[in-house]
């Protein structure tokens, strides 16, 4: 059976050992240097294309936060209770009945759930099993 000798007792006996010349096997010398050096030279690759440039530049899109029906049955209560909440500026009461004005929040309302009030929504972001819900019960979305 025909064994390969290891690369190392191949090179025994010659002075370099297939470095070249003898400084070039010591330490990190040959390396180039270390980290980032020589990224517009010997070290260049595609990614050093955006050398310099700084930042990104977020896609536009509004944020919305998310909130059920029972979320939004506990902020009814909650105002009801007179407590603070996240929406109790938002709540109005006009003839009778709850307004909730939306238009300096950024809010979306789910269909998770359910809503015992009868409501009416101003300025809403809503889901279409959302609408069909609060209007069955009586409510109204502006």
């Amino acid at each position: 059976m025909i064994r390969k000798r290891r690369k190392k007792n191949r090179l025994r006996g010659q002075r370099t050992h297939g470095m070249g010349n003898t400084k070039n096997s010591r330490g990190l010398g040959t390396k180039g240097g270390q980290g980032r050096a020589g990224s517009h030279k010997h070290g260049f690759s595609k990614y050093w294309m955006t050398f310099g440039k700084k930042g990104f530049k977020p896609k536009t899109r509004l944020a919305f936060e998310e909130i059920d029906l029972t979320d939004l049955n506990d902020y009814v209560n909650a105002f009801k209770r007179k407590e603070e909440s996240v929406l109790s500026n938002c709540f109005k009461e006009e003839n009778g009945l709850l307004v909730l004005d939306l238009s300096k929040k950024k809010v979306k309302i789910l269909s998770n759930g359910s809503i015992q009030e009868k409501l009416v929504l101003r300025h809403a972001l809503l889901s279409k099993k959302a609408k069909e819900k609060i209007q069955g019960i009586g409510g109204r979305v502006e």
